[in-house]
């Protein structure tokens, strides 16, 4: 972001939050974005991608909670929902829907993604008890996958609260990250949306 003096200094775009989490969230990848309110995190999203942001946060919500009442620590994060063209500008991992967290920010696919076809590309490959498990479990229909890859979003959560997440109130550990890990496993197991 363009600072005054006509320099170009990254750290302009960044916002520290002086609330309980201590964490830092780079704002400059929420311009030009719609805001969805009504949710314990910032959520933005391109505005073709509203609905699945409405979807996605719902989702995020339930693991946020499930996470935090575990770890009793709520991290200041934001969800960050986009279309493939905000993709491409704004986030920093090429395969498209691939989520991950960055300074702050939880990334999410807003429309089919590369990850969810490269996940139907390995399953069309797995070994023949493999794939029927795979139809068993997650159907034969397109798309069948995309379910699992929006559970990766309790994965990336985990990631808030461990290295190079906002860590200055999380409990001190340094097993943190396993242990988030296995949380993340629990809400899946637990969550009465399973992987549909």
């Amino acid at each position: 972001m363009p600072r005054e003096n006509g320099s170009d200094d990254a750290e302009a775009a960044i916002c520290a939050d002086i609330g309980t989490s201590g964490a830092v969230i780079d704002v400059a990848k929420h311009q030009g974005l719609a805001s969805l309110p009504g949710f314990p995190f910032e959520v933005r999203t391109s505005a073709s991608a509203r609905e699945q942001a409405g979807r996605l946060a719902d989702r995020c919500v339930r693991a946020y909670s499930y996470l935090g009442d575990m770890l009793a620590f709520r991290p200041r994060c934001t969800l960050v929902v986009l279309n493939r063209a905000d993709w491409s500008e704004r986030a920093s991992n090429p395969l498209y829907g691939m989520p991950y967290y960055s300074a702050g920010n939880l990334f999410l696919a807003g429309e089919p993604s590369d990850l969810v076809a490269r996940l139907e590309e390995v399953a069309r490959s797995a070994p023949s008890l493999a794939a029927e498990v795979l139809d068993q479990v997650y159907g034969t229909g397109a798309g069948r996958l995309a379910p699992f890859a929006d559970l990766l979003v309790v994965h990336e959560q985990g990631a808030a609260r461990g290295p190079g997440g906002p860590r200055s109130s999380a409990p001190a550990s340094p097993s943190m990250p396993l242990y988030c890990e296995g949380r993340a496993i629990g809400f899946t197991m637990t969550s009465r949306s399973g992987p549909g």
